[in-house]
Parts: structure tokens; C-alpha cells; sequence
């Protein structure tokens, strides 16, 4: 059964006596893979030994990420701190989302009243000191997807997610990724876990150029300042905090060389568009 979300006096003496706590959500969703069974296992792992700072929680659908965030929350008196969302993006797909379970977000739904009740719920639990987390590659994208669709190339309309995340999410900041949210050993406690590239052949295609040129490039949006602001690499640390280096990815020589090597050896047709 549903549990009722709460509002609460964030000014209140009460309020600051919650104890705050850091949310990762891991989406059970068509796409759980390997690499998704990975970082189970590392969160597991971090969670156990932060426990009192992190809960992990599994999902299968908005609804049911809600009801396990309500009962948390309102069971040991807990307010949100930072709330992650681990996902996928699907390139292919020629437009930026994530999902939680069953439920697919993007630019199309993200303002439609009924599908993002359950969204709208969590938000309830979350404030001012709140930062949300897209962990889906491309979630941020807002540059045209490079394939012919309909005869047009069509942008990939992350900027319109974001938004539509910080019009949920009223007074907290939305952080997303123009490129890929890369799932390496130890994604939590690493300052460029969340950034770099994916080592199979196929993500040498020439359509992902545009993503190659912002590895490491993430955006953040609140709808108290309704700007889109592009900033530095974004990690997650051992506790599962959301914090923003002082420098991006690319700024890195090493990532600059690496980048230079693997731009030169980009190719067409290795991509399957129709998986």
C-alpha cells in the first residue's frame, strides 16, 4: 500500500533535526545488464559500510521507487540530501531519457500530468538542499541526433528533460550528462567514474562525434533560476553525495590525448540503429 508523502516546514527547528541521507535508485528495467549487476554490487558494498549516509534502493517502476522512498523517510525521520537515478540512455532511440523500472522519461512525457504523478511524489520528499541526479547517458543532450529520421535530423531534446525535471522537482538542482555516464570499477568514490568512454568498437561509429566531444560535460538546471547552466564533471562520492569538480573531464591532458586518439579512429556503420 501507497504511503502518504509528507510536506514539511523546511524553516522548522523539527526539520533540522532530520537526519539526512543520500538516495541512490537502481532501475530494474528491460535493460539490467552485466554492467548493471556491477554497480548493484558495488553499491551494495559502499552502502553496508555507509550505511547511516546512503540507501540504495531497487525499483521496478516510479510507483514503487515512491513507496519505498516514503517509507524510508518517514520511518527513521530522514530528509533527501542528494537523490541519484541510475539509468540507461539508449543512443539509437535519437532522443535523451531515463527511466526508473517500466517508465520511460523524456521530452515527450515529461510535462504530462499523469505520467509523472509518481515523480511528482518523490518530489515531495525532496527541498532546497536537494540535488538530483540523471544517471543516464545523454540525459543532457541537446545537440541534433546526427541520422536522418523522417527525413529531418531532430535534436535530442535533453534540455527539455531537465527542464521538465526542475518543474518536478521545484526547489531542488537537476544534474544531467550531454554524453556518456560511464559505469567504471568503484562508481562511487572516483572523480571521473561518471566520465570517459565505453571500450567496445561499436561507440566508435561517426554518429556518436558529438558525444565523444562533450565526454565529461554535464548540465544543471532549478527551476528557481530557470537557466540550463553547463558546468564541470559531476562524481558521486563514497557516501553518495553529488558534487561538481573544479575542473572538467576534458580539461585533463590525458583525457584530451585519449580523445584526440580515439576521435581518429571514429568509423561509419558500426552502429546497429536498429536494436
Amino acid at each position: 500500500m501507497a504511503v502518504d508523502s509528507i510536506k514539511y516546514n523546511y524553516n522548522s527547528e523539527a526539520y533540522y533535526k532530520k537526519t539526512g541521507i543520500n538516495i541512490y535508485i537502481i532501475s530494474k528495467d528491460k535493460y539490467f545488464n552485466f554492467t548493471s549487476r556491477i554497480i548493484v554490487w558495488q553499491t551494495k558494498l559502499v552502502a553496508l559500510f555507509h550505511s547511516k549516509k546512503m540507501k540504495v534502493i531497487f525499483a521496478t517502476s516510479t510507483a514503487d521507487a515512491g513507496e519505498k522512498i516514503a517509507a524510508l523517510v518517514q520511518k527513521h525521520n530522514y530528509t533527501i540530501n542528494n537523490l541519484w537515478f541510475d539509468s540507461h540512455g539508449k543512443y539509437r532511440k535519437g532522443y535523451s531519457s531515463f527511466m526508473i523500472g517500466v517508465d520511460e522519461y523524456y521530452y515527450k512525457n515529461i510535462s504530462d500530468t499523469n505520467h509523472i504523478s509518481s515523480l511528482k511524489k518523490i518530489a515531495s520528499y525532496c527541498n532546497s538542499h536537494t540535488n538530483i541526479g540523471l544517471g543516464s547517458c545523454f540525459a543532457a543532450a541537446d545537440y541534433t541526433f546526427p541520422v536522418l529520421r523522417n527525413g529531418t535530423y531532430e535534436n535530442m531534446h535533453g534540455d527539455s528533460l531537465l527542464r521538465g525535471m526542475g518543474n518536478i522537482f521545484k526547489e531542488s538542482t537537476v544534474y544531467a550528462c550531454k554524453s556518456w555516464v560511464m559505469a567504471k570499477p568503484w562508481i562511487l568514490g572516483s572523480k571521473n567514474a561518471l566520465a570517459g568512454y565505453p571500450l567496445d568498437r561499436q561507440y566508435k561509429d561517426t554518429i556518436f562525434l558529438p558525444v565523444w566531444n562533450r565526454m565529461g560535460t554535464w548540465d544543471k538546471y532549478s527551476a528557481t533560476s530557470h537557466e540550463i547552466e553547463t558546468i564541470n564533471t559531476v562524481y558521486l562520492t563514497n557516501n553518495g553525495e553529488i558534487l561538481v569538480q573544479d575542473k572538467s573531464y576534458l580539461a585533463q591532458k590525458k583525457a584530451q590525448r585519449k580523445l584526440a586518439r580515439n576521435l581518429k579512429k571514429l568509423r561509419p556503420d558500426l552502429y546497429d540503429l536498429s536494436m
